[in-house]
């Protein structure tokens, strides 16, 4: 029997591609909420409370832009919770206008190492493989305000047994 003499099932073959493409989405969502782990995103929006990126940014150093993407992607996957625009916002209902926090089991998941619900050692473990925490930093990205020049911010605060800090575009 060859390949074309098959007989495909859509709806399994439906299934399958919706795995893989689950499957990849995790592979995506995963390094970049350990990224969130280890610049303390997560302890950030529980600790000040719901930001927009702007409001996050100015709270931690980082780069506005790069947080705004953070943001969305977090929302996107469910690991934060949109909160509605900020109260007074210029551009209502624009992506910098959204506030982002979290839920009560989203913290619990995110920042509280003593929680059986705990993830971030599974992100950490899962990433690990693809080499984002071996030492060497990610790639940097012209600071705001910059022309060409390159900064980053480390951050230090690593889980359990990892090999080197986070840096992220300031």
């Amino acid at each position: 029997m060859t390949a074309t003499d098959r007989v495909v099932d859509h709806e399994a073959l439906e299934r399958l591609v919706g795995q893989v493409i689950a499957d990849a989405g995790g592979a995506v969502i995963l390094p970049l909420a350990l990224l969130g782990d280890r610049l303390g995103l997560f302890v950030e929006l529980v600790s000040g409370g719901p930001a927009t990126a702007d409001e996050l940014a100015a709270r931690t150093g980082l780069s506005e832009r790069y947080l705004r993407e953070w943001l969305l992607a977090m929302a996107a996957a469910g690991y934060l919770t949109y909160q509605g625009d900020a109260p007074g916002a210029q551009d209502p209902g624009s992506k910098r206008a959204a506030r982002y926090g979290l839920s009560a089991e989203q913290a619990e998941v995110f920042t509280n190492p003593d929680s059986p619900g705990y993830v971030v050692g599974a992100c950490q473990n899962l990433s690990a493989p693809r080499g984002y925490w071996t030492g060497s930093p990610m790639p940097s990205a012209p600071a705001r305000g910059s022309a060409g020049t390159s900064t980053t911010r480390t951050c230090s605060r690593a889980p359990n047994g990892s090999s080197g800090p986070a840096t992220w575009p300031t």
